[in-house]
């Protein structure tokens, strides 16, 4: 099947989400997980925590990226690097609440995954990493301004992430056995592929793909998800993350990591399958 060329979104979403001189806002009286909906680091879920995030008391510092691009509902994959540490708490500038993360070993180097609440809001926000030692003495945090686009996610919200400039594609069969990815992105019980990054690698900014239904629109039923290495676009390697997103009114998958938030990490090798319907790699079925 040749190839699709980029459509008018696609294009949109081809241009920086991150302006120098955006400003991280907030609402006041929000929570923590009215903007982060989870957090993994080493396989290992974020607890919620009330209150204030710890301060620093001359633990080792950690340092994160100065900025990333995310989408409502998706997730983004965040290298964290410092002195040696063992726990990390993760906040929301001027929001209360905060994830701690406790590994059950000493790094210097990781990477967080992060997942965007499905309603974020305000747009752009900054996320606050700092680390303790084992002895827990907490370090001077860093700041990532995340600046996130609003896409399709209802009830079921299915995106993949990846880290390089490879076209990845997203498929999605739907209860009525109807296959959602790039040939056909919207079907007929209302599932909409709405972002469709690097077509036939064409570079954009945001290296992400979603399908979603709108509130109280997806029907009942098994769904299929698959995602296809369609080119590697020059990659050696490509990793990526699924998330599957469902909002708080809908009922928990068996075996998720956080409330509604359910994570599956990979990587490609290869030249691509320059695949079409029926193609791609399973990743999970899940019955709504």
């Amino acid at each position: 099947m040749t190839r699709r060329r980029l459509t008018p979104i696609a294009l949109l979403l081809s241009l920086p989400l991150v302006s120098c001189n955006s400003t991280p806002t907030t609402v006041v009286g929000a929570e923590i997980s009215a903007y982060v909906a989870a957090v993994m680091i080493e396989g290992v879920r974020g607890i919620l925590q009330t209150g204030e995030a710890p301060t620093a008391a001359g633990g080792p510092n950690v340092t994160a990226p100065a900025s990333v691009n995310g989408i409502t509902g998706g997730s983004v994959e965040l290298p964290l690097s410092g002195g040696q540490f063992r726990t990390v708490a993760v906040h929301v500038e001027g929001v209360s609440g905060y994830y701690l993360v406790q590994l059950p070993f000493d790094v210097t180097t990781t990477d967080a995954i992060i997942t965007v609440a499905g309603n974020v809001p305000a747009p752009d926000f900054a996320v606050i990493f700092s680390s303790a030692d084992a002895n827990g003495v907490w370090g001077t945090g860093s700041a990532t301004a995340v600046s996130v686009i609003t896409v399709a996610g209802g009830d079921i919200q299915v995106s993949v992430t990846w880290n390089t400039a490879a076209d990845v594609d997203l498929h999605v069969l739907d209860p009525s056995g109807e296959e959602i990815y790039y040939g056909n992105r919207t079907s007929t019980s209302g599932g909409e592929l709405d972002i469709d990054a690097n077509a036939a690698c064409s570079t954009s900014n945001l290296r992400q793909e979603n399908i979603g239904w709108k509130p109280s629109s997806a029907p009942s039923g098994q769904y299929v998800v698959r995602v296809d290495y369609w080119s590697a676009c020059g990659a050696v390697r490509t990793d990526y993350i699924v998330t599957i997103y469902l909002r708080s009114n809908v009922p928990t998958v068996p075996g998720t990591p956080g409330s509604g938030v359910l994570l599956f990490e990979n990587s490609f090798t290869g030249g691509g399958t320059q695949g079409g319907a029926g193609s791609g790699v399973p990743i999970t079925t899940f019955t709504f």
